[in-house]
């Protein structure tokens, strides 16, 4: 076998293996939440059962040619509806349910740059026998906010992702 050859099959395989893993953002994301780090470590807020909390800042900005609706869950609610799925597809601790009354999205239009500041809480629910908590609390994580497709309607609209993140316990 040439050189060339062997080169070529080693770029194969190289891209190959580089197609197994996960981009850092997700496929159809509109919109990426830039976060202030790629490592968090939450710290016990409640003992029984035990709950831990960090806090993330969140950076974005709408370079798209149309506004994004960011669906909000009340009047006075600054930052819109959002969770935290787990990035390896397990059940995440810290997805919360939302109970939210209709309330007018928030218009984020181009070029617009927006700064969140939030306190992630899980596990947000547990086995009431046992206090074992639902999901993972630890690992691979996305921040994603819930977005509508126009000002007045249901329809959801674009993704809205960061690039994963890491949490681990204090």
């Amino acid at each position: 076998m040439s050189l060339g050859r062997s080169g070529l099959l080693l770029g194969a395989a190289v891209a190959a293996l580089a197609s197994c893993r996960e981009s850092p953002m997700a496929p159809g994301v509109v919109v990426e939440l830039h976060l202030d780090r790629i490592s968090y470590v939450a710290t016990r807020v409640n003992a029984d059962p035990a709950q831990y909390a960090f806090r993330v800042i969140v950076r974005y900005e709408n370079t798209t040619g149309s506004s994004v609706y960011f669906d909000l869950c009340g009047m006075g609610v600054r930052s819109p509806i959002f969770s935290v799925p787990s990035a390896d597809g397990r059940e995440s601790g810290y997805d919360i349910g939302w109970a939210c009354v209709g309330t007018p999205p928030l218009a984020f239009p181009p070029g617009a740059v927006r700064t969140d500041t939030l306190q992630i809480l899980g596990p947000s629910s547990f086995d009431h026998y046992t206090h074992q908590p639902y999901g993972a609390i630890t690992g691979w994580f996305r921040l994603e906010y819930s977005t509508l497709a126009c000002d007045s309607c249901s329809e959801s609209g674009p993704r809205v992702a960061s690039a994963p993140f890491l949490v681990r316990l204090f």
